[in-house]
């Protein structure tokens, strides 16, 4: 095995003998290294990258010595303890937060935290805008006879739904042909709406928009209202459940 020899001034390698037989070295270092000098070197078992001598020892520096030694600089979060010579690391709470090296402490930036709740709203008020279109966009059961069927009250559907009613209205009749429907088979069928079942159809669809402004607006006023630590774990999904 490699003995690293080191000169006790300067901790520089000066030598690093091969050694068979470590006891043998330990008790006449001078068979293994003639020049050696215990006076002015020393030895270790492995090549160090920061050696220090401590009890007539060396070793690696500790990371508090390191930092003294000026060799390594305290990251934000990190502080000396003088009692027990060790770096103290505080985990960063949140990235709206700053460290302060006279508390040692992290503490609240006001700027930071702002542009935080900036971020957060923007993306919630997305998600609330896709989750009120999904529950808009929610299938609506309708009977015809002794059948039920699933309107598919998705954007496209519902426009040509509108569309129907409006030429029915400049037509003068009184019931719609062809409205797109989902058959229990799950197939799509085409199927002929009287006008009771218009107005039932019609009233489901109204209830789904109006529930939904109310949800839409309650959740608007809980995201203006809600602390970040709210916000940061709000699901708007919440608002919308059937």
């Amino acid at each position: 095995m490699t003995v690293y020899i080191y000169d006790k001034n300067s901790l520089q390698v000066i030598a690093m003998p091969e050694v068979r037989f470590l006891d043998k070295f330990k008790e006449k270092p001078n068979l293994f290294y003639p020049p050696y000098d215990s006076n002015t070197m020393i030895y270790s078992l492995n090549e160090l990258v920061n050696p220090i001598i401590d009890n007539n020892e060396i070793r690696e520096m500790t990371e508090y010595e390191l930092v003294k030694s000026g060799k390594i600089i305290l990251n934000e979060g990190s502080y000396l303890n003088e009692d027990n010579k060790t770096v103290i690391t505080i985990q960063r709470p949140n990235d709206y937060s700053i460290w302060n090296t006279e508390t040692n402490t992290w503490v609240v930036d006001n700027n930071l935290l702002n542009n935080k709740k900036k971020e957060l709203k923007t993306k919630l008020l997305q998600q609330l805008n896709v989750a009120k279109n999904n529950f808009l966009n929610q299938n609506i059961e309708i009977e015809k006879g002794s059948k039920k069927y699933l309107f598919s009250n998705n954007n496209v559907d519902r426009d040509n739904l509108f569309t129907k009613l409006l030429l029915m209205n400049i037509l003068g009749q009184n019931k719609l042909e062809k409205v797109k429907v989902i058959n229990s088979n799950e197939n799509v069928e085409f199927i002929t709406l009287e006008l009771p079942e218009i107005k039932t159809l019609m009233g489901k669809i109204q209830d789904i928009i109006e529930i939904a402004d109310v949800y839409e607006q309650t959740a608007i006023t809980g995201i203006n209202r809600y602390s970040i630590e709210q916000l940061e774990t709000l699901n708007v999904n919440e608002f919308f459940v059937i």
